[in-house]
């Protein structure tokens, strides 16, 4: 008989028939087995299902842990809800503080909720992991998650410090696993029912047919196997793409390293931060990057951080980039080699060169200040030196000049005195300056030839430089003219020359003093930005002496700063000379090395010739009339000095060494004097102060300042205060009587015209 088809109605065979009964028989023990069976999976499905659900949720919960203490708070309310969107499983997540409250939920309406229960409190509060299930919003049958059973999960969280500082709450739905495995025991069910169906057609007899459709149904699961799987490794994809996503993210290096320090893994910012390829990491050691004078400290702190008893303070040091510069990081290392997740040394790295600079920026410009405090008190003390040194001179070139007027003496005396003068000139000269310096006096320049201002200070020089010292000048002819101080000038080179001397010790040596002309191109002026291009007139001063390193270099033109013994310097020669010259809108450069002598090189602009105005010859004092002059000066030997002064100029002089008294006396009879002299600087009232009370009283009557010292005082000042005229001491005979003269007769007039 013919094999039938699947759609036959023939009866079967005999023998098959009587073999259908055992069939039969064998089709209802298949069914008692498979039902016994499906009775065991659904009791064994959900505690298994159950179990790898809470082994993911242990992953999760270890990455967060992991991940928290490097993200920004406005980061973690997104990370949870991404999180929370990527786990069909997950009913919520949570980060709570120490008192229960949620600071960041992947609900964002439910920020904030207190999660008061007593478990959930244990972990937030003592740092102790906790499992427990509830029901959700039991009470609240309106609640769209009423009755819905719940796995909690609590973890301890630590910042970056490893301070608790809450933890992380995780609920897993029981509901929604009971409800697939509801599905997946109806799906073994359907499967088992499937597989005794064709036991029965297999036992009828439609092998043929059965055998096909086996075949299909195989061929169909197996695509559905395959299209599952397929759709597990996008989903895995995805969620290893999203955490990658989230690591990258943070704006420092994270990097998971075995016991050894090999690197396991890491972020790509150890491609933006040290310039490697994200490839390289992988099997390196860090610790080739560390600077050699911190490998040290690294090495302590990984062992540290293997025994468990590193401190959560990160530690600085220094790192080599990919194009061999180095930048400042902080380094943190967490021991994770227990955790079954991570199973390294987890590594944070954060590049701190920026704040580095600006600590070292901050540090130059405090030093800068001290500096500038340093020649505040400078300028302060010069202020009150010129003051009584001023008097000084004032007395010394006075008496001078008036035993000279008396021609006093023979012609040795009359040397004498004109040395007295020469000095005291010079003297004179040398406090301006400090007072220049100080920014307390200005400065006044014109064209200067610098071949007379150069031999000048040549005979001071050779007078006080040792006699084993060659001097050699190299000066051209016809150099331009600079627009220049000749006693500023001189100052410079006397400095330069002294401090050469002093760098020879004493010992036979060589001083060369060159000059020429140099035209600066723009490439020059880039390194130099105080000078412009154009022509300018180099001053060069070199020495045989025994050099300087590139330390001391740095900081020569600091003020205050020497490398002479304790009482043979002040540490003021080269600052001097590095203010002058750039005041006169030139440059200074060195060029030294130890053992081989130094050179300076200053650069000044050049200006056109001119010619030089006709020297005027000074006036012979005119005197005076009997004028009465009113002086107010608190120095005895001043004020003695100018009433011998003003007698021999035949004028009348009233000295008063009391300002408030000199005011009463002028009070009393304010036409009886012609002109009023009135020192700057006096006790209980100054010059100034005087000047206009006295010309409240009377204001036509002519006022001169004369003093060493004017102060902060400008010409607007001055003038607005009655000053008519302003001398500085000492001021010499012909000085004073010039100054008279342009005075009294204005006083002649006024006094005419009020009578």
């Amino acid at each position: 008989m013919k094999g039938s088809e699947s759609g036959s109605t023939e009866p079967l065979p005999p023998q098959i028939a009587v073999n259908g009964r055992f069939f039969w028989l064998l089709g209802l023990g298949l069914a008692a087995a498979i039902a016994g069976l499906l009775y065991l999976l659904r009791a064994q499905l959900l505690p298994q299902q159950l179990a790898v659900v809470e082994a993911h949720a242990e992953i999760i919960g270890r990455l967060v842990q992991a991940t928290y203490p490097t993200l920004e708070a406005a980061q973690v309310q997104p990370h949870l809800a991404a999180i929370q969107r990527g786990e069909p499983s997950l009913t919520y997540l949570a980060i709570v503080d120490r008192a229960g409250k949620a600071l960041a939920h992947s609900n964002p309406a439910r920020v904030g909720m207190l999660f008061n229960d007593p478990v959930s409190l244990e972990a937030a509060r003592d740092g102790q992991a906790s499992r427990q299930f509830y029901v959700r919003d039991r009470d609240n049958p309106s609640s769209p998650v009423h009755g819905e059973r719940v796995v909690d999960f609590n973890w301890p969280l630590t910042n970056q410090a490893g301070v608790h500082v809450g933890a992380l709450t995780l609920g897993l739905s029981m509901s929604r696993l009971e409800a697939e495995n509801r599905r997946n025991w109806l799906n073994f069910a359907g499967a088992a029912a499937i597989v005794l169906l064709l036991y029965i057609l297999l036992a009828c007899g439609h092998v043929r047919q059965v055998r096909l459709n086996i075949q299909a149904m195989l061929r169909q699961q197996q695509e559905r196997d395959a299209e599952e799987h397929r759709r597990l490794e996008t989903v895995l994809r995805e969620s290893e793409q999203r955490y990658r996503a989230l690591i990258d993210s943070v704006p420092d290096l994270l990097m998971v390293v075995d016991s050894q320090a090999i690197i396991k893994y890491t972020n790509n910012r150890g491609t933006l931060m040290l310039g490697y390829p994200f490839e390289y990491f992988h099997g390196k050691n860090p610790l080739e990057w560390v600077h050699p004078e911190d490998r040290s400290l690294a090495e302590e702190e990984l062992a540290l951080i293997l025994q468990g008893k590193n401190t959560p303070v990160p530690k600085e040091m220094r790192v080599r980039r990919a194009d061999g510069t180095w930048i400042w990081v902080e380094i943190l290392g967490t021991n994770h080699l227990e955790d079954p997740w991570l199973r390294g040394i987890l590594v944070h790295v954060c590049d701190i060169t920026h704040r580095k600079l600006a600590a070292e920026q901050n540090m130059a410009l405090e030093s800068q200040l001290r500096q500038a405090q340093k020649l505040e008190a400078v300028g302060t003390l010069a202020g009150g030196i010129a003051h009584d040194f001023n008097n000084l001179l004032a007395v010394i070139m006075s008496s001078a000049e008036m035993a000279r007027r008396d021609r006093l003496g023979g012609g040795e005396t009359k040397e004498m005195l004109d040395s007295i003068l020469t000095a005291s000139t010079r003297a004179k000269e040398l406090v301006r300056e400090i007072l220049a310096f100080s920014r307390q006096a200005g400065v006044e320049r014109s064209p200067l030839h610098l071949e007379a201002v150069v031999q000048e200070a040549l005979k001071l020089l050779r007078a006080t430089l040792p006699a084993t010292l060659e001097i050699s000048v190299a000066m051209p002819s016809r150099l331009p003219p600079i627009c220049g101080n000749s006693a500023q000038i001189q100052q410079v080179l006397i400095n330069l020359c002294t401090n050469a001397a002093h760098a020879m010790g004493g010992k036979s040596g060589r001083l060369e003093i060159q000059f020429d002309v140099q035209d600066l191109d723009e490439e020059f002026v880039r390194s130099k930005p105080e000078l412009k291009p154009g022509r300018h007139l180099r001053l060069s001063v070199s020495d045989t002496g025994h050099g300087m390193d590139a330390d001391t270099l740095k900081r020569i033109f600091e003020p205050f700063f020497t490398t002479k013994q304790p009482g043979q310097g002040t540490g003021l020669g080269l600052s001097v000379v590095h203010g002058i010259v750039r005041d006169h809108q030139g440059a200074v450069s060195v060029y030294s090395q130890p053992g081989r002598g130094t050179t300076f090189r200053l650069y000044f602009p050049a200006i056109a010739a001119a010619e030089p105005p006709p020297k005027a010859q000074p006036p012979s004092p005119a005197g005076g009339q009997g004028q009465r002059i009113l002086v107010v000066e608190d120095e005895a030997l001043v004020a003695a000095l100018m009433e011998r002064m003003l007698k021999r100029l035949h004028y009348v002089p009233t000295i008063i060494n009391n300002p408030a008294l000199a005011l009463e006396t002028f009070r009393k009879d304010p036409a009886h004097f012609d002109a009023v002299i009135t020192d700057m600087t006096m006790p209980k009232m100054t010059g100034l102060q005087l000047a206009a009370a006295i010309r409240a009283l009377r204001p036509g009557i002519p006022i001169a300042l004369c003093s060493g010292f004017t102060g902060d005082f400008s010409p607007e000042t001055m003038r607005e205060a009655g000053i008519s005229e302003v001398l500085s001491k000492p001021a010499t005979f012909d000085e004073i009587s010039g100054m008279l003269t342009r005075l009294v007769p204005a006083a002649n007039s006024t006094t005419t015209a009020t009578s």
